[in-house]
């Protein structure tokens, strides 16, 4: 949608603020007796936190969060600043990385688009630590993956900086 909405004639002015998501699990806190309630509001706050890819530019970072230049931390989107005003903790994008992020999806849609207009539909199950979510998964039944033909990719987790730095090599 952010893609769409940059390309189109609405407003040239338009910078991508972020890509961010927020998980759709209700988080669960433990508290052990009656006089910790006071801070469960935060601790779920904390863990409701969005994550994600921002624009390095804390005008437009200060728009989705009024106190996070006062206060150099953010309860809304996962980025701090330091005591000089420079960001030290997220994931943050120039606009040029901005773009190089937006033609890899591009690219990936375009991909995914074909195979589905072409009719290929892989068995493809994935793990992550060695958790599958193919015990879980509603669509079993018509993808009638078999452990015992096919494996488990193993998807392993790239740092930010690394993934980045992998996109910029592609160019």
């Amino acid at each position: 949608y952010l893609m769409v909405v940059l390309k189109s004639d609405i407003d040239k002015k338009l910078l991508p603020g972020g890509v961010m998501y927020l998980s759709l699990e209700n988080p669960m806190i433990s508290v052990k007796n009656s006089d910790n309630l006071s801070g469960v509001e935060a601790k779920i706050r904390k863990k409701l936190i969005m994550k994600g890819m921002f624009l390095n530019n804390p005008e437009v970072m200060a728009k989705m969060d009024k106190d996070l230049l006062s206060q150099g931390k953010s309860e809304i989107i996962e980025v701090e600043f330091d005591k000089a005003g420079e960001i030290s903790k997220g994931n943050v994008l120039t606009l040029s990385e901005f773009e190089l992020v937006f033609e890899k999806l591009k690219e990936n849609i375009r991909e995914m688009a074909e195979g589905i207009y072409g009719g290929h539909f892989r068995i493809r199950p994935v793990s992550n630590n060695g958790k599958s979510k193919c015990e879980y998964c509603p669509y079993s039944p018509i993808c009638c993956f078999d452990e015992n033909v096919f494996t488990f990719e193993e998807i392993k987790k790239e740092s930010f900086e690394k993934v980045l730095e992998k996109l910029k090599e592609a160019e």
